[in-house]
């Protein structure tokens, strides 16, 4: 489980809640970033792009602009589904 998501410069950032509570050693990270669109209620992949550093797109974006950071686990299951950030 993921929390305490967080921009600290231009990377995400968050917390593994699991190994902090001793529940499970630490576990490798994957992120997917998307765009989101209000209207209409869609969400675009930034293709080609896993990294926790914020995507050029995203950084460059103008103010109004959403987006979503989906975090994956290498072993994705029913006890540890994907975490979102908006």
């Amino acid at each position: 489980m993921l929390g305490g998501f967080r921009l600290e410069g231009d990377e995400l950032k968050f917390d593994d809640l699991a190994e902090t509570h001793g529940l499970r050693g630490p576990e490798a990270q994957t992120v997917e970033w998307f765009q989101f669109r209000n209207i209409p209620s869609d969400m675009n992949a930034i293709a080609n792009y896993n990294l926790f550093a914020l995507p050029e797109r995203v950084a460059d974006a103008d103010t109004g602009s959403y987006f979503v950071a989906h975090g994956l686990t290498p072993r994705l299951s029913m006890e540890s589904p994907p975490s979102t950030v908006t």
